[in-house]
C-alpha cells in the first residue's frame, strides 16, 4: 500500500477538524474571576461561585461545566466576557421541575386570589 503525502496531509486535517473539539472556557477559567466574593455586576448583583461547592454539587459531580448552562460562551476565548449574558434555562435538561415550578407557582397565585382554588393534577 502506497500512501502519498497528500493523502496524509488530507488525513490529518480531516482528523484535526473532525477530532479536535471547538474551544470551550473551562471551569477553571470561569473560577478565576467568579471565585472573587466581591465580585459584582453594574446593578450590584453577586456573581461570586464558590467552586467547591459547584464541584461538589449535583451539576459538578455530574461533569457538567459552566458553559454547559451558560452556552453563550460556548467557543468563547476572550476572557474576561462581557458582563451580560443570556438567561440560563433550566428546563432545557430539568423539563418536568420547570412544569411543576410554574405549576405551583399558579397555584400559590391563584389561592392569593382564592383560597377555594381547586388543585389540577399534573399527571
Amino acid at each position: 500500500m502506497n500512501i502519498t503525502s497528500n493523502t496524509l496531509i488530507f488525513l490529518f486535517v480531516f482528523f484535526m477538524i473532525v477530532l479536535v473539539p471547538v474551544y470551550s472556557a473551562t471551569d477553571e477559567e470561569c473560577f478565576t474571576c467568579h471565585e472573587d466574593p466581591e465580585l459584582k455586576t453594574g446593578e450590584g448583583k453577586y456573581l461570586f461561585v464558590a467552586s467547591e461547592k459547584f464541584l461538589s454539587s449535583v451539576h459538578g459531580r455530574s461533569g457538567i461545566s459552566c458553559v454547559d448552562c451558560h452556552s453563550d460562551l460556548h467557543g468563547f476565548e476572550n476572557f474576561p466576557h462581557s458582563e451580560k449574558l443570556k438567561s440560563v434555562s433550566c428546563d432545557d435538561c430539568h423539563q418536568r421541575a420547570a412544569e411543576e415550578f410554574i405549576y405551583k407557582n399558579f397555584l400559590f397565585q391563584a389561592r392569593q386570589i382564592s383560597p377555594n382554588f381547586k388543585q389540577l393534577s399534573l399527571a
